[in-house]
């Protein structure tokens, strides 16, 4: 994500419990490398990321591969409001697509309704996840 929203995420996580942050990126390829590494509980990337190199859409299609026996959360978050988009990152194998301009939208949101989730699991560890 861009360098702002990504500190927005750190901030977050700082003031959270059983949250952590195991990498940050504007690139696919590197975050490609942090998926493969830390194998985090979920991700959470930008379809666009203008100041880095490659795209969500890239990054997703760079994982499929490595999904077969782990499958993290993904969440995309965006700026674009189409429903061709979310169809197509959902046919994708995303799971959440938060649109930035909504009302509420904040990384408080979308840890929150990450931890949500989590709650199924029973797990003492920390919540892990990749910013992209």
């Amino acid at each position: 994500d861009d360098e702002f929203e990504c500190e927005r995420f750190r901030a977050c996580v700082e003031t959270s419990q059983n949250v952590k942050l195991v990498g940050v990126t504007a690139s696919s390829n590197e975050g490609l490398e942090l998926f493969k590494t830390y194998r985090p509980e979920a991700i959470i990337l930008d379809i666009e990321l203008h100041k880095g190199q490659g795209s969500g859409l890239e990054f997703i299609e760079k994982t499929k591969p490595f999904m077969t026996e782990f499958r993290p959360i993904i969440v995309v978050t965006t700026n674009a409001s189409s429903t061709i988009l979310y169809n197509k990152l959902h046919d994708e194998g995303v799971d959440l697509v938060f649109y930035k301009k909504q009302v509420d939208y904040s990384p408080k949101l979308i840890i929150s309704t990450l931890l949500s989730l989590r709650k199924t699991l029973i797990s003492s560890e920390p919540f892990t996840f990749c910013s992209v």
